[in-house]
């Protein structure tokens, strides 16, 4: 999704995107990692975590950038 945001035009998007998740996953890597009942449980908690979220933004700025449409109307 991220060479798609780039081939619209939208690197600026998507560079945020990026910092914004890899922010995320950071501190949710460092505090759920140093739990002892998670610890390499937290870190992939963690890591998944920042990916859904990249994905999420990167799906949202997508479909308002081309405006999907379901049926008749606008999602």
């Amino acid at each position: 999704m991220q060479a798609f945001l780039i081939g619209l035009g939208l690197v600026k998007d998507a560079f945020l995107h990026s910092i914004w998740s890899t922010t995320v996953y950071f501190v949710l890597m460092f505090v759920l990692g140093s739990m002892p009942n998670l610890q390499m449980d937290g870190i992939i908690i963690g890591m998944n975590t920042g990916i859904v979220i990249l994905t999420i933004m990167h799906f949202l700025t997508i479909r308002h950038r081309i405006q999907l449409t379901h049926g008749a109307r606008k999602i």
